[in-house]
């Protein structure tokens, strides 16, 4: 049976033909192909597919999605490898948008898709391109024609490409199964993948690139070499989709594509045979969304909403509750929870705010969820802002996820009276000047996010010269401007305005960026050290790029940027890199991470790092002596202060007939002595002391402090120790100290709590197996495999190492039992391993 495809479904075949086959090009509208390289493995990459989805949603037919899957059953490597290295695919998942550069890059992170979508899809194009296609799904024959109608001359060599996609592409087993990061993970509660498992069995990959009739760049055809006049070109391909990778001939469908093979990009594109289902969507727009408020008053942000199909859709309405932020106390309410909107109806709904005395910034999102039907249900959704009058404390913050902790280090410091959490975006400063009076600002950007300093983010570097001219305070934490300055590394360019306000504003000159994270994807940590006496950064010292854990903590930084004073300024360094980091470009004068100023009592500190990757407790006391500097009179806080090198000591695996001991750091970072009174433990059944109390340590000194643990049957033991002192901001100190009770001489579990875990598997082992090491930051690591005698069969790892997986080839071996060694920072587990022929 043979069918053209067309909008009604028969028994055996799909034919679309009429509206969708015949696509007019009348217009000339681009359509977007966003080519994501992704693959099952990648437990990252279900972000590229909420990408997809998102945007075929809100632009429909205008948005064709392709999956170019790397290192998985469903890859096509001799397509896949060439085009990702052409695009500059360094790390899944990356995404390409019509194959064009945006800020000097073409492949980019799916976060960073809206932007360069919004302004691609429906421009105004040279070349429409409409596909028609004759396609047997009974045999998987087809015959395709391709017409590109060049509306005016176009000065490139242009070429056609058929491709060849598949849906519902699924299987069993490694290979198949989808990896899934954000699985439980908060910063994706919103996502469909939130409540999936980590690892997904028998999931259905859409949009799965299976074959390019024409290469990576497409053919000339019947388009002339060189300009293209204006004028109707077609091309007629035909084939047979079970020769082109697909498995599935009923899911099959077709990708027509014209290619700039000067410019490398995708002109224009049409898709047809692809089974989608009606869309029950409702359009959104705000009337204001910047709304200032005042006490005990009630204020609406209206929004309306507009039906844009022809049917009737009936709606729920809710605060997004997870992407609103509301201030404690503040109302807010909707005038509507349930809408119903004929076609082409529109309808207003108000969002009903009622300020408290609460100072505060509202960010409220009204969710618009069509109920259920046969349709595809398309949640869309309406933001307003709220800000009050009179804020004096303020957290000014990139939309990224790093924030949390840096949030809950000020309030933990107690240095500032009811910070209220503030949007840096560029429209929430143009729309609310109020900002410009704060009186303490503490401006904070993540590695994950982009800095002030260039022509997109100039409204932040405009307010921050505001605040600074009006008194306010400020501390400063931003990677990327010192990055952007001393070397471009993210394809922005930086501003003349920001290379003045780092030059004579705060008196620096900016070095080349350091890589902390090198190709093999491990994290380089990098030593910080305070300068001694500074009311400041006195005592502090920490290892930077070393809080990372992929479940719990999952921030890094990527670049390191340093800083030399250059005289222009009074300002005073007041936190360095060790030069070790890297000898060549780093000495005693170019290696500043932290700053500070004082220009008669306007105080402003700034650190060339994200805080997010600096390890707890080195970020909370950082953040606390900062603040207290900003708001205090310049002297270093008077009386005793205690800092503690850890809050959790782990021993590991100790033999029960065995002792092993750890140190606790303890710092006098005040100006007064520091007097312990008592170290007391919740149990003390089986951790201890050395030594005894009351024990006095004075300005500026430290002691160390000895805890033993000794096992008494084979089990994990915690316990919690209570440092008293006459710290007032601190008189408990709580660490926590765990370790495990082992039989034998050596741990067989594979696992030193909350540091490393070692898994293998499958084993026992024939001829190959897969060494999993989970672990927490970095680690100095040797990993050997001994045989049952001791003796080393062979060194698998030495060096540093964070979260890896390692391969164990057996085909050498002889049948027994041998034990994966690892020695982790100077402490021992092990692992056995079967080995059978």
């Amino acid at each position: 049976m043979r069918n053209k495809f067309t909008l009604v479904l028969m028994a055996i075949t799909i034919a679309i033909t009429g509206m969708l086959a015949t696509n007019t090009a009348e217009a000339a509208k681009r359509k977007v192909v966003i080519e994501d390289h992704t693959g099952a493995w990648c437990g990252w990459c279900p972000l590229g597919m909420d990408g997809l989805e998102e945007f075929e949603n809100l632009y429909g037919e205008s948005v064709i999605g392709v999956g170019v899957h790397n290192g998985d059953n469903m890859t096509i490597s001799t397509y896949q490898t060439p085009l990702a290295q052409s695009m500059g695919v360094t790390g899944y998942p990356s995404g390409t948008i019509n194959r064009i550069a945006f800020n000097g890059a073409k492949a980019i992170h799916p976060s960073a898709w809206a932007s360069p979508l919004s302004s691609t899809v429906n421009s105004n194009v040279p070349v429409g391109v409409t596909l028609d296609v004759d396609y047997d799904k009974t045999t998987g024959a087809y015959t395709a024609t391709i017409t590109a109608v060049v509306e005016s001359p176009v000065n490139a060599d242009l070429g056609f490409n058929l491709w060849i996609l598949q849906d519902y592409m699924t299987g069993s087993g490694t290979g198949w199964n989808q990896s899934n990061y954000l699985s439980g993970n908060a910063t994706y509660s919103n996502s469909k993948f939130f409540d999936l498992p980590s690892s997904i069995p028998g999931f259905l990959h859409m949009d799965v690139f299976r074959a390019a009739t024409a290469g990576l760049e497409g053919e000339q055809g019947t388009f002339p070499a060189g300009t293209v006049p204006a004028g109707t070109y077609k091309q007629v391909y035909t084939g047979n989709v079970t020769n082109m990778n697909v498995t599935d001939k009923n899911n099959a469908f077709f990708v027509a594509v014209v290619h700039n093979k000067t410019t490398k990009e995708i002109m224009n594109a049409d898709r047809v045979g692809k089974v989608v289902k009606p869309k029950d969507r409702l359009a959104t727009s705000v009337t204001d969304a910047y709304i200032s408020v005042v006490n005990d008053t009630k204020h609406n942000g209206e929004v309306t909403l507009k039906n844009e199909n022809d049917w009737s859709i009936t709606a729920d309405l809710s605060i997004d509750t997870d992407k609103s932020i509301i201030p404690a106390g503040w109302g807010v309410s909707l005038s509507n929870s349930t809408v119903t909107l004929a076609g082409n109806a529109t309808r207003k709904v108000q969002i009903e705010v009622l300020k408290n005395k609460i100072e505060g910034f509202a960010q409220i999102v009204l969710k618009v969820v069509p109920q259920e039907s046969a349709n595809v249900s398309v949640t869309t959704d309406a933001t307003v802002f709220f800000m009050s009058e009179n804020i004096e404390d303020a957290i000014i913050y990139g939309f990224d996820d790093g924030i949390a902790p840096i949030i809950n280090a000020i309030n933990a410091s107690g240095e500032l009276t009811k910070p209220v959490l503030v949007s840096g975006a560029s429209d929430i400063i143009t729309n609310f000047p109020q900002m410009s009076n704060f009186k303490t600002a503490v401006l904070t950007v993540t590695d994950r996010s982009i800095g002030f300093s260039d022509a997109t983010t100039s409204g932040q570097l405009a307010l921050i010269k505001s605040l600074m001219t009006k008194g306010c305070d400020i501390m400063i934490a931003s990677c990327f401007d010192v990055i952007n300055l001393g070397g471009i590394v993210n394809g922005l360019q930086p501003t003349a305005e920001a290379t003045d306000f780092f030059t004579n504003t705060l008196g620096v000159s900016m070095g080349s960026p350091l890589q902390v994270l090198n190709s093999s994807n491990q994290l380089v940590p990098v030593p910080f050290t305070g300068v001694s006496g500074d009311p400041i950064s006195n005592g502090l010292s920490f290892n930077y790029n070393t809080a990372y854990n992929s479940t719990t903590y999952p921030f890094y930084a990527v670049y390191l940027a340093t800083m030399q004073l250059n005289g222009k300024t009074n300002a005073q360094a007041i936190l360095s890199a060790a030069t070790s980091a890297s000898p060549t470009t780093l000495n005693e004068n170019n290696n500043k991470v932290g700053i500070r100023l004082d220009n008669n009592g306007q105080r402003t500190v700034y650190f060339s790092f994200a805080l997010d990757p600096v390890p707890s407790p080195g970020r909370d006391q950082l953040i606390k002596t900062t603040l207290n500097w900003l708001k205090g009179a310049g002297a270093t806080a008077k009386g005793p202060s205690i800092s503690l090198s850890t809050t959790q000591v782990v021993f590991g695996e100790i033999n029960e007939t065995k002792t092993g001991t750890e140190t606790i750091q303890v710092t006098n970072t005040g100006d007064e002595a520091l007097v312990i009174s008592a170290i007391n433990f919740k149990t003390g059944t089986n951790f201890k002391v050395k030594g005894s109390t009351p024990l006095t340590i004075d300005a500026g000194q430290k002691v160390n402090v000895s805890v033993e643990f000794t096992p008494t049957e084979v089990k994990n033991y915690t316990d919690v120790i209570t440092i008293v002192s006459n710290d007032k901001a601190n008189p408990n100190s709580v660490v926590t100290v765990m370790g495990i009770g082992i039989s034998g001489t050596a741990s067989v579990s594979g696992i030193i709590p909350n540091v490393f875990t070692m898994t293998v598997g499958p084993n026992p082992v024939v001829n190959n197996s897969e060494i999993r090491l989970e672990i927490n930051g970095s680690v100095n690591l040797n990993l050997e495999l001994i045989d049952a005698t001791g003796r080393v069969v062979r060194t698998i790892y030495n060096g540093v190492s964070t979260s890896n997986t390692l391969d164990l080839n057996a085909a050498q071996l002889s049948s027994g039992t041998y034990y994966l060694n690892a020695n982790v920072n100077g402490k021992t587990t092990q692992l056995p391993v079967v080995v059978t022929k």
